[in-house]
C-alpha cells in the first residue's frame, strides 16, 4: 500500500476548497523504480524509473475509493527481452500520464525484483496496486 503522493493531496485538497481547478487524470499509468525516492514515497524527487529493453509505463484502470484506498482492478506485467532490461527493480510509482505526469503516490517492493533471463516477469496482479489516503 501507499499513501498518497504531495502532488496528489494537494489536488485533492484544491478541489473541496474550491481554490484551484484541478484537472481529474485521463489515465492512470504504473512505472517500476530501480532506486527509490531516498525521501520517501511522499513526492518522487530522485527516483530512479526503469529504461531500457523497450520499457514503458503500463496504463491501469483503478476502483472507486472505498474504505480509505483505491486498487487496480487490471492486471499488468513487464517481460524481460519484450519491454524490461534485466536488472533490480526496488519499487513503483504511479502517474497521471504515461510520459511526465503527476506522480500520484508509490511503494517499496518487499523484496528486490530480480530479473536476469529473457522471460522473466515483474507481475502486478488486480488489487496489487493500493493508494491510500492516510
Amino acid at each position: 500500500m501507499a499513501g498518497l503522493s504531495d502532488a496528489a493531496e494537494l489536488l485533492v485538497l484544491d478541489w473541496i476548497t474550491v481554490t484551484g481547478s484541478p484537472t481529474r487524470p485521463a489515465g492512470f499509468y504504473l512505472a517500476l523504480y530501480t532506486t527509490n525516492p531516498p525521501g520517501g514515497f511522499e513526492t518522487d524527487t530522485s527516483a530512479v524509473e526503469a529504461t531500457g529493453g523497450g520499457y514503458v509505463r503500463k496504463s491501469l484502470v483503478m476502483t472507486a475509493a472505498a474504505a480509505g484506498s483505491t486498487a487496480n482492478t487490471t492486471a499488468t506485467a513487464w517481460t524481460m527481452g519484450t519491454d524490461l532490461a534485466a536488472g533490480t527493480y526496488k519499487g513503483w510509482g504511479l502517474y497521471s500520464a504515461s510520459v511526465a505526469g503527476t506522480y500520484l503516490g508509490g511503494a517499496v517492493f518487499s523484496a528486490d525484483r530480480i530479473v536476469s533471463v529473457s522471460g522473466d516477469k515483474i507481475n502486478f496482479a488486480i488489487g496489487s496496486v493500493v493508494l491510500t489516503a492516510d
